[in-house]
């Protein structure tokens, strides 16, 4: 533990009720990066309003309130959906959808990759309810509010327990807000309310020796400096507003009452006098009053908790045998342990019997994406091998089956399950936008291009002809856990290489958020193992997308390692130092980072200083059986360093993490068999890529020839190529391109270049519509040249 820095821990308030995050410029936050978060988010028009696909304004609600002086109506439509179900490797989340803003309950690691999946518009978010401030709540939250900034949104009030803000606030060294707000309100101050509902705080508290007196707690107990708040979970009691009483044309008719000015004085509940002397009340015209049932939101996180939700007073008033209106709905956050217990079973039954119970947590099924699935089937067709099916699809596994099974009131959610609380179908789930799995849909798709079947007939010809069963080395393993870069896509996440060393060790080269989400999707059953094995991760810099899953990661480590009872030792992360400060301030706020991982600062191992922590250094060679392992500085932002391993069997791999071509990583990766460079945008981008110190497809290229590298493998691309990049005359037979879920072999990897072929024609509409943007700025950049010429020659 002492390896890690306690310089600047800082005594937080507990009661931050209004801030704004560092308005330093972050570099990640660029022109170019909110026209990529704007597959998610949508994209801004003339007007300054962000719009999607279909050119609606996302931001719409913001100008109609406006518009209005201020007060939204309240809500035709209310929507509850299972963004996220917590089942194995799938973040847990839910969206209230209504007519004109969001609420968000959790956000754990991966959430918004599943919302661009799914089309759910995140810019709409105004309020993130926050159950516990457990890892799995917040994971997702900071890759959020970056993304939300991108978007537009000015202001988001977050509601959770007393400094869950922390975990975002202190994220600001590399994950700065500059223009979006992120208002913290304080449970103390009372029931939040807005045009749709109120929304009741409920805090429960694990057990003491005051509180287990089995009585219900009647007494509000103030949060603010209670030694009880470190680990108070909120349980949220949502009261939509009634709507308005509308017109009933058919009760006008019977009643032969003319339209006219009096209909809105009866709306407003007045009773008129007709001209024809006849007195006319509300309840003559108007449709009855909507009896507008609660909904509540529960996580009860540990056992310890239990005695506090059960016998809470606040929520016993809804119990059938009270006056209280009775639940629509219960959605539950708690874990299954607690679930399965008998006080929980009991506590759940005492509500009244058609109230209906959606459960996410880690029973639910563990399928929340359709693309990374199906991308996955169609690369399966080109090489089974080096892009394998998923566990989940494959033939002997069945995925749409949750591990509990459902009854007729308690429901396992799977992702994109929704709940129509107000509107068509009311109070009653939907079911059919639930993700499905079936490769046979994806693969007749593929199957249906004839230029396709061509270049894939003429692919596995070149791939006979290459055959090198028997000959490969089993190890290296390297299987790309994320591709893309800055934030996720629905089938390219962002930046993580698995690296097997032998059958019992491995290093993971950088971590990006829900890392451990896609490590689990190719393992399963076996991500346990997998995960002990794990020795170090390197982190190339300090830039979010590049290290936010290591808090996740480890989480999942700890806990295979108590579930198998088999030795723990903290993870090693080799990463700039800075990373220390951030890990300080969450382990004061709930997450013990400090006991989960042991941070070495690369600056140890530079060959300078290494012989000062040569025990260290030496212990991890032995782990990973290495010869070499030299951290080297590159030229990007946020303490930039590439990575190169020399086995000791004599096999060099080089890393580049995110850079600029960098001489010092030319010099350092001489001769290597591999060199994993990042290539995050095509060439006639190079001046953006100048600008963010990135690389082009061509320059890494042109790096790898210049290191006498054997071979190059692309990485990191720009999401603008959320499936293939723009292949150019650059490419050759030393040349590939990652994605993720690929594992390759060291032996393996002559045979990518072939694949080019089948790949173009594979996504050929994407491709093509590649080819005419680049074209586009082709032309675009001589139009400029040309100009600048005719200026120039005025001038003089």
């Amino acid at each position: 533990m002492g390896l890690i820095s306690l310089i600047g821990r800082r005594n937080i308030s507990s009661r931050l009720s209004h801030f704004q995050l560092n308005s330093v410029q972050l570099s990640r936050t660029t022109v170019s990066d909110t026209r990529r978060r704007s597959a998610i988010m949508g994209k801004k028009g003339k007007d300054g309003a962000v719009t999607g696909a279909g050119g609606e304004a996302t931001l719409r609600h913001i100008k109609y309130r406006e518009k209005i002086g201020g007060k939204l109506p309240v809500p035709g439509f209310i929507q509850l959906i299972a963004v996220g179900n917590g089942g194995g490797g799938s973040p847990r989340g839910l969206i209230v959808n209504m007519s004109h803003f969001k609420y968000l309950f959790n956000c754990g690691e991966g959430l918004q990759r599943i919302s661009s999946e799914h089309k759910m518009k995140l810019s709409r978010i105004e309020h993130i309810f926050l159950t516990h401030s457990s890892w799995d709540n917040v994971g997702g939250l900071m890759g959020l509010c970056l993304t939300m900034e991108s978007a537009g949104v000015p202001t988001v009030t977050l509601h959770g327990p007393p400094k869950v803000e922390t975990i975002v606030s202190s994220a600001r060294t590399f994950a700065q807000l500059r223009s979006l707000q992120l208002v913290k309100r304080d449970m103390d101050d009372g029931e939040y309310e807005d045009s749709a509902m109120k929304v009741e705080y409920v805090p429960i508290f694990p057990s003491s020796d005051s509180i287990l007196t089995g009585q219900p707690q009647a007494k509000k107990q103030r949060l603010s400096g209670s030694s009880l708040e470190e680990d108070v979970a909120v349980v949220y009691v949502c009261k939509p507003h009634p709507r308005p009483r509308a017109v009933s044309l058919e009760m006008l008719a019977d009643r032969d009452i003319p339209a006219g000015p009096h209909l809105s004085l009866l709306k407003d509940g007045k009773e008129v006098v007709l001209p024809d002397g006849r007195l006319v009340k509300p309840d003559d015209v108007l449709s009855p009053v909507e009896v507008a049932d609660p909904f509540l939101v529960v996580e009860c996180p540990t056992e310890a908790h239990l005695n506090s939700l059960v016998t809470n007073a606040a929520l016993m008033k809804y119990e059938p045998n009270t006056e209280a209106v009775s639940l629509s709905l219960i959605v539950h956050f708690t874990p299954d342990s607690v679930v399965k217990t008998s006080a929980y079973q009991e506590w759940m039954k005492r509500f009244n019997s058609g109230t209906k119970h959606l459960i996410l947590n880690e029973m639910g099924s563990d399928v929340a994406s359709e693309a990374i699935y199906e991308i996955q089937a169609k690369l399966n067709l080109v090489h089974p091998q080096i892009f394998p099916l998923l566990p989940h699809q494959r033939p002997s596994n069945e995925v749409d089956c949750a591990l509990q099974k459902d009854t007729e009131s308690l429901i396992y959610g799977k992702t994109n399950l929704k709940y129509t609380y107000r509107g068509k179908e009311a109070k009653d789930f939907i079911w059919q936008d639930c993700v499905k799995l079936d490769n046979g849909i994806f693969i007749k798709e593929v199957m249906g291009s004839s230029e396709f079947t061509e270049n894939l007939k003429s692919v596995r010809q070149n791939l006979q002809d290459q055959d090198t069963s028997g000959a490969v080395s089993e190890y290296p393993e390297i299987l790309f856990l994320g591709t893309g870069s800055a934030i996720p896509n629905k089938v390219r996440n962002v930046s993580a290489i698995w690296i097997n060393m032998t059958n019992d060790s491995s290093i993971l080269l950088d971590c990006g958020e829900d890392t451990y989400g896609q490590l689990y999707r190719n393992y399963v059953t076996v991500a346990p193992e997998m995960l002990r094995r794990l020795k170090a991760v390197f982190v190339s810099h300090l830039h979010a997308d590049h290290h936010l899953g290591i808090v996740g990661l480890a989480l999942a480590r700890y806990r295979c390692c108590v579930s198998a009872q088999s030795a723990f030792e903290p993870l090693t992360v080799l990463a700039p130092g800075a990373i220390c400060n951030w890990y300080n301030t969450l382990h004061s706020h709930a997450i013990p980072m400090l006991d989960l991982v042991r941070v070495i600062p690369l600056e140890n191992f530079y060959p300078s200083n290494r012989n000062k922590h040569e025990s260290i250094y030496c212990k991890l060679l032995s782990d990973l059986n290495l010869k070499e392992l030299n951290p080297v500085r590159v030229l990007h932002r946020q303490f930039p360093h590439g990575l190169v391993l020399v086995h000791a069997s004599g096999w060099k791999l080089v890393y580049s993490g995110d850079t600029m071509p960098s001489p010092e990583l030319i010099q350092a990766g001489d001769g290597c068999d591999l060199l994993i460079h990042e290539a995050t945008m095509e060439d006639f981008l190079a001046e953006d890529a100048k600008d963010k110190r990135h690389s082009t497809t061509s320059q890494a290229i042109e790096v790898g020839v210049k290191m006498n590298a054997k071979f190059i493998l692309l990485t990191h691309f720009s999401q603008r190529y959320a499936k293939v990049p723009v292949f150019n005359d650059s490419f050759s037979s030393q040349v590939g391109t990652a994605f993720d879920n690929m594992r390759v072999r060291l032996g393996d990897l002559k045979l990518l270049p072939l694949f080019v072929p089948s790949l173009k024609s594979m996504f050929a509409d994407e491709y093509l519509e590649l080819e005419e943007k680049t074209e586009k700025r082709r032309r675009q950049k001589q139009l400029d040249q040309c100009q600048e010429k005719q200026l120039q020659s005025q001038r003089e």
